[in-house]
């Protein structure tokens, strides 16, 4: 289904998602399908205890603020553009 979305700028997903998929395994399928999307994952786990969390992925550790997420997705789009 992600694959045939034409484009992708940002995904912000949570790590628990309720059926067979984690917010992992979307943000894999999206960084597969469109690699110039900006990825961030938050949990309220700590980032030590999230299993498949990769570089390619911004973790935030809730609760966070708006102004937080800002930068957060701020520096996100900043990170692809430099790579």
């Amino acid at each position: 289904m992600i694959a045939t979305v034409a484009r992708i700028d940002l995904l912000l997903c949570d790590v628990m998602l309720p059926g067979s998929l984690s917010g992992i395994d979307i943000a894999e399928a999206v960084a597969q399908t469109h690699p110039a999307a900006a990825i961030v994952i938050m949990s309220a786990d700590p980032q030590e205890e999230i299993a498949g969390l990769t570089d390619r992925f911004i973790f935030m550790q809730k609760p966070f603020g708006i102004a937080e997420l800002t930068d957060v997705i701020d520096n996100a789009f900043l990170r692809l553009r430099s790579d």
